[in-house]
């Protein structure tokens, strides 16, 4: 059933919204709250979905690239000004981002020109073919409101070149590159690596289980060139494993077979990721039209001015509803908002440097959807973190024909370093005349025509105390290449407020039936981009 939304005049010939009593009201339709909402309004739940922007998906929104200028001068305008006091409840998400700044002139484009963009703030993000976005787009049928296309290539920066990271095993042999004896060593450690996974569990793996990943992998005598690859490039940690080991064997295996079960997952030869079509901003309005088609009820521009507390004897404070700056109130028995809502110091948490740039061509001259990835001390003055590249071309509907979207992040972890200082050597490296690939020795290095670098500070969960019992909150998107994180916190949340309930089970009409073969769509969607790719640009 349909979302039932009733704007009545009062007496002031002012719109107010009914019903005014719902189980679950969220602020902002970011992924983690679309996720939530999705659930509930799946769950038979009256939920209402208020956002005070005029376009769905907060921090995880996709913008134009007039759209994209705005936005950093509006950061830029926040950052510069202090705030008065008087500011409306969701208004805070906006402190999550800081250290602006754009490079190049603003695009002449028309509107139509403009719309051929979208841009997302939160990038790179993948989906693992095997990982829990996927599923979770499957249990919930909102992969009928999404279509994905295939990463082309990933690519592992070491040894002042790149090498590909391999998306199967014949792509391993194919590999001219790569001498033969450690192609046997690679492919050695990864089938007894899964089988050793495989056959123990945890508890059984033991203290084995408890060594460092990068010790157990010098153990092997494989060069670090392999050893790079399988940590940054297959199990796709960030820190100095070397300097500071800090992943154990335990969750490196847990990774890798992630990894490994996603390769081929739709489509032989095919790699472990998957990028969504019209980018990622795509994402929550999928499962914000899940929750609509179950009842939920959505209002876009409602700013809210006031959360409404009660507090009881003996019991903890609870959240019983919400102002609205029309002054109306609405009624509820759970709220979730950003988790940088209620962040007193952001800093305490994560910050990401993040960055966007509009090419006028591909780095790689045969691929459009490619990842790189540059392991800790690979570029100087880069020595504890490792960063990620991602290009997407035309093909994703997210740019205009011949133009290219090249995605940068890194942890930053010095503070009186710039997202642009963070960001541009990799940038220049891979647009620049020093890139060194043997498959392109004849390929014209592109051009940045505009670009727009920034910080973003996810606020560490435990920083933000959450002023009553029955409030939850779901945080920005962090600096991990998947969707995991929020998918993981969204289910929390979900389980706070309806322990007994699950999240997203098929209902009994069968959304998801065994016979609606969802994963045979998602397949076939892909396999038709895998054709086709080479005459998309």
């Amino acid at each position: 059933s349909a979302s039932k939304l009733k704007m009545e005049r009062d007496g002031n010939g002012d719109q107010r919204i009914q019903p005014t009593d719902y189980d679950l009201v969220l602020l902002g339709t970011g992924l983690g709250q679309a996720l939530v909402a999705a659930a509930a309004a799946k769950n038979g739940k009256q939920v209402l979905h208020l956002d005070r922007e005029k376009e769905y998906g907060g921090h995880w929104r996709s913008l134009t690239a007039k759209g994209l200028h705005k936005w950093a001068q509006k950061v830029q305008e926040r950052c510069n000004r202090p705030t008065d006091g008087n500011e409306d409840v969701q208004e805070k998400e906006w402190d999550v981002y800081s250290d602006v700044e754009v490079t190049g002139d603003e695009l002449e484009l028309t509107d139509r020109e403009d719309k051929d963009y979208c841009i997302d703030l939160a990038a790179p993000k993948l989906a693992y073919c095997a990982g829990e976005l996927v599923q979770t787009l499957i249990d919930s049928g909102a992969c009928k409101y999404v279509e994905f296309k295939p990463l082309e290539g990933s690519y592992l920066w070491t040894a002042s070149k790149f090498i590909r990271i391999p998306a199967s095993r014949a792509e391993v042999f194919r590999d001219k590159n790569m001498p033969l004896v450690h192609k046997r060593m690679l492919m050695r450690y990864l089938q007894d690596a899964m089988a050793e996974h495989d056959l123990q569990s945890s508890e059984e793996m033991g203290d084995r289980g408890k060594e460092m990943f990068v010790d157990q992998l010098k153990e092997t005598g494989m060069p670090e060139e392999l050893q790079d690859l399988l940590m940054y490039g297959v199990a796709l940690l960030t820190t100095d494993e070397r300097k500071i080991p800090s992943t154990c064997v335990q969750e490196a295996m847990l990774r890798i077979k992630q990894y490994v079960a996603s390769v081929g997952k739709f489509g032989q030869g095919q790699g472990a990721f998957l990028l969504a079509y019209y980018g990622n901003g795509d994402l929550p309005q999928a499962f914000c039209r899940t929750a609509a088609v179950k009842g939920a009820t959505y209002i876009l521009s409602e700013a809210v001015s006031e959360l409404l507390f009660e507090e009881k004897e003996r019991t903890q404070k609870q959240c019983i509803g919400v102002r609205l700056d029309t002054g109306q109130v609405l009624g509820c028995k759970q709220l979730v908002v950003s988790s940088a809502t209620f962040s007193e110091e952001p800093s305490n948490g994560q910050v990401i440097s993040r960055g966007v740039c509009i090419l006028d061509g591909s780095i790689l001259p045969e691929e459009s959807q490619v990842l790189f990835i540059f392991p800790p001390n690979s570029v100087p003055e880069h020595e504890s973190r490792a960063a990620r590249a991602l290009q997407v071309g035309s093909s994703c509907q997210v740019c205009p024909r011949g133009k290219y979207l090249l995605y940068l992040a890194i942890e930053n972890t010095m503070e009186e370093k710039s997202a642009r200082t963070d960001l541009e050597p990799f940038v220049q490296l891979l647009c620049g005349s020093s890139f060194n690939s043997r498959e392109s020795h004849d390929h014209t290095r592109p051009t940045v025509l505009y670009a727009a670098y920034y910080k973003e500070n996810v606020p560490d969960p435990r920083s933000s105390i959450l002023p009553a019992g029955n409030i939850a909150s779901v945080s920005p998107p962090d600096a991990t290449i998947d969707f995991g994180t929020v998918i993981q916190e969204a289910r929390a949340s979900f389980q706070k407020f309806y322990p007994g309930a699950q999240f997203f089970a098929p209902d009994a009409a069968g959304i998801v039936s065994p016979d609606d073969d969802i994963e045979g769509l998602i397949l076939e969607q892909v396999m038709e981009d895998v054709h086709a790719h080479r005459y998309a640009e």
